[in-house]
């Protein structure tokens, strides 16, 4: 009982002394801002795993599980492609071969032939085409409960003419774990989720940590004389530790209640996170968050720990009634600069000497990357520190008081520059691998997108169900030409070996191999010479070895695997009514694209992933820039405090300007600029042809040098108004 009062008192005491001494309202801010950002960045971890473990759950309950062995089949299951908005989107064609058969989550009546199911992300962004219709008889909405997300695109279509047992179709006994896997929805195009966790770990978790060390050193004079003041006295760790407990308990309880408040405000109020449009609220079930919960504890727990131990080990190193100083740097900080070039070495050439695959890129770029900006401010540190002694060498033979003062405080205290530059490097670092990242997705597919833009929009391939009759084949094509007589096709053939040459067929009618810019050959063949500049070899693209012919003649399902449409005047083609065309006239599964829709649906869908990247990076500049600004008020505050009686004896105000100006904006454009330049040497191996080659243009990085570096000089402005006003209050004492 009498041990429980003890630590009461105690943590009272301690809760006094980080009220009442200098710069404590700024360091609980620091720890609060800490708590929440540490809490958000291991939150998005906890969010991530639950989306990727929400979207296998689904998939595995839409698989079809084939009918093996005796087993009969129950309905016929196919999977279609189509793009809508720009966006890929998934079709599954279903065909119900008994009264009972199951339903797929998400569905609870079976369509009737010539309906279809949406999911209602697809219903919103496909109304300007046309969607509802496309397909069929709108039927309704799929049920959240057979979706990946709220903004997965799927459509459950049950064809007008009935599905048969072709190749590429799957006769099923129903639906479930045991199904074969299938990539349809969301799981076809997802990011892997090792990519989206390491966009948490940097993005998010690096720059919370870079807080959190700004913030359990932030004002550290008073606690560190009142820890060497414990010590000689005789107090134990055990005392120590709970009066640091209390010093740092009520900002750290509140950054914790304030993240928690945040998650549960997500879960009920259904609000999506911002820039990328993501409902988070389907997932928030009790054991997600339960680990919020977790996350937000755990992050008081650890900024609480970090503050404990750092003060305790600046306490131990003292032995002494005064606080230590370090010239040049301590050695923890000296260790890490030396791993400084290692890292960089690793996230520069790393990629270059471990290959073409993406893991030889992403796992030393972001692991190098990682201990790159985690280690460049210690080096900073350690340059700061060895320059401050001569600075004030300088200063001395110069007679700048300024100059003599910073110089010789920064060389005694390279922690509180060290606390400085840590938000300067991560913001920039953060920025610019954010930019580094989106520019090199977008390079690495400039030319697929390229062709895509140039005969995507006069051309389209159509892929239909073998089981197609010729009068079904030829009331489609006579529909299409009704609808639009300027629309010519072609027939594109398998790919059959004869002789020692592998053959690819391209057949229609004399009229449309003219449009295609093909001499028409009458009853011979005409050779589509690969890499030609003509409408056929581009629609075709022969490959290197297949022999492509065009041969004159009536279009049967027989001879064409595809067919190919465009426009003989090379206007653009109506894909929407080409689209509709062909599910109210073709039978069973088809698919209908325009040229390049299999690289441009699904890079567009990755874009709209990427857009991720942004959110996070702009996350994490912000969180950084706040550390800056609140160390760099913090430490002109405490240099302020400490020099107040050379500010009243030299009666300048452009003194403590100076001190200000050489302690926070000199450290401050330093890091800026050799920050700049790291973060562009961390952009040499994405700009290699292997992953995407070309010129990153770092607007990011600029945009985030010039804010860092404003906010570096209101830091001082502010810092020298501050100190000003600490000199004009300062009074002696008999001390």
């Amino acid at each position: 009982m009498r041990y429980l009062v003890l630590v009461r008192h105690l943590l009272r005491v301690g809760r006094a002394a980080g009220t009442r001494t200098a710069g404590g309202a700024t360091r609980a801010l620091t720890l609060f801002l800490a708590v929440v950002c540490l809490a958000v960045g291991a939150a998005s971890l906890v969010l991530t795993n639950a989306v990727y473990d929400h979207r296998q759950a689904v998939s595995e309950a839409r698989n079809p599980i084939p009918a093996t062995g005796s087993a009969e089949p129950e309905l016929l299951w196919a999977a279609a492609g189509d793009m809508v908005s720009g966006l890929q989107v998934s079709v599954v064609v279903l065909e119900p071969l008994k009264k009972d058969a199951p339903l797929p989550p998400g569905l609870v009546v079976w369509p009737e032939p010539g309906e279809a199911f949406l999911s209602p992300h697809l219903r919103e962004t496909g109304a300007a085409e046309g969607i509802t219709t496309r397909y069929g008889k709108d039927a309704g909405d799929i049920a959240s409960t057979g979706l990946a997300s709220d903004s997965e695109d799927l459509v459950y279509v049950r064809p007008k003419h009935a599905l048969a047992a072709n190749p590429g179709v799957v006769k099923a006994r129903g639906f479930g774990p045991a199904g074969a896997p299938q990539l349809i929805g969301e799981a076809a195009t997802a990011q892997p989720a090792d990519r989206l966790l390491g966009l948490s770990v940097f993005f998010l978790l690096l720059p919370a940590c870079g807080l959190m060390v700004i913030a359990v050193r932030t004002a550290a004079a008073g606690r560190d004389r009142r820890q060497a003041l414990l010590n000689a006295l005789g107090a134990g760790p055990g005392p120590r530790l709970v009066m640091s407990v209390g010093e740092c308990l009520v900002p750290v309880v509140c950054g914790a209640l304030l993240a928690e408040g945040l998650f549960l405000t997500l879960g009920w109020s259904g609000l999506a996170l911002p820039h990328v449009d993501y409902q988070l609220n389907p997932l928030l079930t009790d054991g997600v968050q339960g680990a919020l919960a977790g996350c937000a504890a755990g992050a008081a727990f650890t900024v609480t720990a970090a503050a404990v131990l750092f003060d305790q080990a600046v306490a131990r190193r003292s032995g002494g009634t005064r606080p230590a100083t370090v010239a040049g740097g301590s050695a923890l900080m000296r260790r890490t600069a030396l791993a400084f070039p290692v890292f960089l070495a690793t996230a520069v050439w790393g990629p270059l000497l471990l290959g073409d695959s993406q893991y030889a890129l992403l796992v030393p770029f972001f692991l190098g990357s990682l201990g790159t900006l985690a280690s460049l401010p210690a080096v900073l540190g350690v340059v700061l520190a060895r320059a401050g002694g001569l600075v004030g060498t300088l200063g001395a033979r110069l007679g700048r008081s300024a100059l003599l003062v910073s110089g010789r405080r920064v060389q005694a205290h390279p922690a509180g520059a060290v606390r400085l530059v840590t938000g300067i490097v991560l913001a920039i670092g953060v920025a610019g691998v954010s930019e580094m990242w989106v520019f090199r997705a977008d390079e690495s597919v400039r030319a697929s997108l390229a062709a895509h833009e140039r005969l995507g929009r006069i051309s389209a391939t159509i892929e239909f169900d073998r089981g197609t009759t010729q009068d079904q084949l030829d009331a489609f094509l006579a529909a299409v030409r009704q609808k639009d007589p300027s629309v010519q096709f072609l027939a594109v053939g398998d790919i059959k070996v004869e002789g020692h040459t592998p053959t690819q067929l391209v057949t229609g009618d004399c009229a449309a191999l003219s449009a295609a810019d093909t001499q028409c050959p009458g009853a011979g063949e005409t050779a589509v010479e690969a890499g030609g500049t003509n409408l056929l070899a581009q629609l075709t693209t022969p490959m290197e070895g297949i022999r492509v012919e065009a041969v004159e003649g009536r279009i049967t399902p027989d001879a064409a695997s595809s067919l190919l449409f465009f426009t003989a005047d090379r206007s653009p083609l109506d894909l929407v009514v080409l689209k509709q065309t062909a599910h109210a006239e073709l039978p069973g599964r088809k698919q209908v694209e325009s040229f390049g829709f299999q690289y441009a649906g699904g890079i567009a869908r990755m874009e709209s992933q990427r857009a991720w990247i942004p959110l996070y990076g702009v996350t994490g500049v912000a969180v950084t820039a706040i550390g800056l600004l609140l160390a760099g008020i913090a430490e002109v505050r405490a240099a302020g405090r400490a020099l107040a009686p050379l500010g009243v004896l030299t009666g300048r105000r452009r003194f403590l300007g100076g001190v200000a100006g050489w302690l926070v904006l000199a450290p401050a454009l330093l890091a800026v600029a050799l920050a700049t330049l790291v973060t562009t040497l961390l952009g040499f191996p994405l700009t290699q042809p292997q992953w995407g080659s070309g010129d990153i243009p770092y607007s990011m990085v600029w945009a985030a040098a010039a804010v860092l570096t404003s906010l570096a000089a209101a830091a001082t402005l502010w810092g020298w108004r501050t100190a000003t006003k600490e000199s004009h209050r300062w009074r002696p004492a008999g001390d």
